[in-house]
């Protein structure tokens, strides 16, 4: 086999060094060493016991042969020159008959030498010729020996200029029966070097050598001109860090006439990149640095995936460090990177990035305990003041964002397109949760919650902070965990199912705008330790829908079990206008408690409070209700221990009657006679009952004058009592009959009158 290497050759008219193909005997450097044309691994060098071998190189040839006479061995080597000039040859053989051993040798251009043996003799001669150029001197000897002697005989001859060969021959013969003369032993060996004038040379052995390109072997060895046999430091495909310098990966690649050939040569440098050399991928490769900041920053346009390409780390940059969904960005927070920031919308056009399936995101994302995912506060001129962050969900996810102990959300749009029952927005599994200066939209159909504390998902403390949720079948914020605190302020829910549904847990929202909801804009019903306080904001135009009993919703209903304090409604500076049916509504045990909170235009009644249950309303206006049918405030069952004071019924039921008692005990007494509007901290104790018709116009000094046409008065108790003392009628001294109806205990008016709504 011969070691690939260039070759000199004749091309276009001129002589290059070029790479032959791999031929049968070929081999080249692999993995194993070197390797056939075929891949196999082979062995170079010599092969002991090799015998007969013929080799040829440059047109020179030398052959090697052994004869065994009678128990005796004879080799001889021949070597020829191919023909060339000056070429010179010599042949050595031996014959042994009978014990004697007979060794001669030529020389072309010389004498022949010979010699015999016999008895134990030993002759020895020798000849010289010479080349054709520079002459060249011969010898050959020889030496036999009898009865187990070794004889040993040499022939060599040399040339000694350009054109010229040179062959050594050696043979050997040993013969077994005889005595050796002076009880001598001797060895031989043999080999044969030709040199031809194409200047290549070849060696032949016998007896245990081999040849290869110019060396001359004897038992196994190489040396001069031999194939690079150093071991390579590494094979193709191969890279590596480089050990000095860790920004470089160190590619292999194939060094021709290089010694090893495959060498660690090409480089390329990852620190031009804002990169490392690391082996991420399982080899040496362009990565990202590690992140040793709190922060991975995601990009679904410019980054990357965290197992691929450059090994993302959510670096900020550069740009491709960043992690390219927030699905692999979660995954890599926790512990010292407790923040997963969505940057890059500052450096687009449009000003916007996205996060959906088409993106890679897988859904539901999953926000670790004591993790913020969050948005970038960078903003560039493509924003024009706002960039905006979208998650995208599209179908039945089971969700779309998670949310576990302690972790939190922020400035995204977040919208889900799945119409599935399971397929809410916010999820929560935990406590200490939050979301921040977020959008939820729905489809605009189906069941989904857009944000939901299930009864099994362990659920505690939530804080709501600029939030707007809206377009979902189902409610914006659906509450069924017991251990639910839901706490929000400036909270936006419009235009879904409901507004609020909670049949557990706590809700407490500052800065409320519940708007267009199809059905109600507070739902409780049946509801178990519920509590809802709602402080400040608008809560109107809801439950248009035929869902209630085939007719419109009350806007705020909220239903205990039946048993008293079993669930809880506070509004506070709460508007509450243009329901399609009741105003406000609590019953069957729930308690209520209102302050400074309007209620009007309503096309049914105002205030509806049934008992059992606490109920403390105090400054509060409640005018223009029960345009289709109702009056302004409704009471009924037990309502012991109540407190009624200090707010404005009027212009209720279009001049009918402004309270109405169909049940149970009733305080609707003042605390003192100063009008509401004119008191301090949240105005007098009077209440304010006008607006009715059925009282005659009575100035301050007890004069009369006509009413108005409704027909109405301002108390009418259907059934069980009521006292309505230091209160402000239309007549200064209430009347029955004109200003109240039925079991009235005690009426004792202010002395002042009021014949329009404040």
């Amino acid at each position: 086999m011969t070691a690939r290497r260039p070759w000199l050759l004749l091309l276009f008219g001129a002589a290059s060094c070029q790479c032959g193909a791999l031929g049968k005997g070929d081999v080249f450097r692999c993995d194993a060493g070197w390797c056939d044309a075929n891949g196999n691994p082979v062995s170079v060098g010599g092969s002991n016991g090799t015998t007969g071998a013929a080799t040829s190189t440059g047109g020179a040839t030398t052959t090697t042969s052994s004869t065994t006479t009678g128990g005796s061995t004879s080799n001889s080597t021949t070597s020829s020159s191919g023909g060339e000039t000056g070429a010179s040859g010599s042949s050595g053989g031996a014959t042994t008959n009978g014990g004697t051993t007979t060794t001669s040798s030529s020389t072309t251009g010389g004498g022949p030498a010979s010699s015999s043996t016999s008895g134990g003799a030993t002759t020895t001669s020798s000849s010289g010729g010479e080349g054709s150029t520079g002459g060249s001197t011969g010898s050959s000897s020889s030496s036999g020996t009898s009865g187990g002697a070794t004889t040993t005989s040499s022939s060599s001859s040399t040339g000694g200029t350009t054109g010229a060969a040179s062959s050594t021959s050696s043979s050997s013969t040993s013969s077994s029966g005889g005595t050796s003369s002076g009880g001598a032993t001797s060895s031989s060996s043999g080999s044969a070097t030709a040199t031809s004038s194409g200047g290549s040379t070849g060696s032949s052995t016998s007896g245990g050598g081999s040849s290869s390109g110019g060396g001359t072997t004897s038992g196994g060895s190489t040396s001069g001109g031999s194939p690079c046999l150093t071991p390579a430091p590494c094979s193709i495909g191969q890279t590596q860090c480089d050990p000095n310098e860790g920004a470089w990966v160190e590619s292999c690649v194939f060094v021709d006439g290089g010694c090893p050939d495959w060498q660690w040569s090409q480089r390329t440098d990852c620190a031009s990149q804002s990169l490392v050399c690391g082996t991420a991928s399982g080899s040496a490769a362009c990565q990202c640095a590690p992140n040793g900041g709190t922060t991975v920053f995601a990009d679904s346009i410019d980054g990357s995936p965290v197992d691929a390409g450059v090994y993302a780390t959510g670096l900020e940059q550069p740009p491709n460090c960043r992690v390219g969904t927030l699905t692999q960005a979660l995954a890599l927070a926790g512990p010292g990177l407790e923040t997963v920031e969505a940057y890059g919308a500052q450096g687009q056009a449009s000003g916007q990035m996205t996060f959906s399936t088409s993106t890679g995101e897988v859904f539901p994302l999953s926000i670790p305990a004591n993790v913020t995912l969050t948005t970038s506060t960078e903003q560039g001129v493509a924003c024009n003041g706002t960039c905006t962050y979208t998650i995208v969900s599209n179908g039945p996810t089971g969700g779309v964002i998670r949310l576990h102990d302690s972790s939190a959300i922020a400035g995204f749009t977040i919208e889900n397109q799945g119409t599935d029952s399971s397929s809410d927005g916010l999820t929560c599994y935990g406590t200490g949760a939050s979301v921040s200066d977020c959008t939820v939209q729905g489809p605009g159909g189906g069941s989904a919650a857009g944000f939901h504390a299930s009864a099994s998902g362990n659920c505690g403390s939530v804080q709501l902070s600029n939030v707007t949720i809206e377009g979902f079948g189902g409610s914006g914020l659906s509450i069924a965990a017991a251990g639910a605190d839901v706490v929000g302020s400036v909270v936006t829910l419009a235009g879904n199912g409901e507004g609020i549904y909670c049949t557990a847990g706590t809700v407490n929202l500052n800065g409320v705008d519940i708007t267009g909801n199809d059905r109600h804009a507070v739902d409780a019903p049946s509801a178990s330790n519920v509590s809802i306080t709602i402080d400040g904001g608008t809560i109107g135009s809801n439950g248009g829908s035929t869902a209630c009993g085939g007719g419109p919703c009350d806007e705020v209903l909220v239903e205990g079990t039946g048993t008293f304090g079993t669930a809880a409604l506070t509004l506070i500076d709460a508007t509450i206008p243009n329901s399609f049916s009741a105003g406000v509504v609590a019953s069957k045990g729930a308690s209520a408690t209102l302050a400074d909170v309007t209620i009007s235009n309503c096309s049914g009644t105002g205030l509806g409070l049934v008992g059992p249950g606490l109920f403390v309303v105090t400054g509060c206006t409640v005018s223009d209700n029960g345009l289709g049918a109702g009056t302004g405030v409704f009471l009924d069952g037990s309502g012991a221990g109540s407190r009624f004071t200090g707010n404005v019924v009027c212009g209720n039921a279009n001049g009918g009657d402004q309270i109405v008692v169909d049940g149970g005990s009733w305080n609707l007494s003042g605390s003192d006679c100063m009008p509401p509007m004119m008191g301090m901290d949240g105005g007098g104790g009077a209440n304010v009952i006008t607006g009715y018709a059925g009282a005659m116009m009575i100035g301050m000094d007890g004069g009369g004058g006509d009413g108005g046409g409704g027909g109405g008065v301002g108390l009418n108790v259907v059934n069980g009592k009521a006292t309505a003392d230091d209160d402000i009628w239309e007549n200064g001294f209430p009347q029955p009959g004109l200003d109240y109806s039925g079991n009235v205990t005690s009426a004792n008016g202010c002395g002042f009158s009021m014949q329009s709504c404040p």
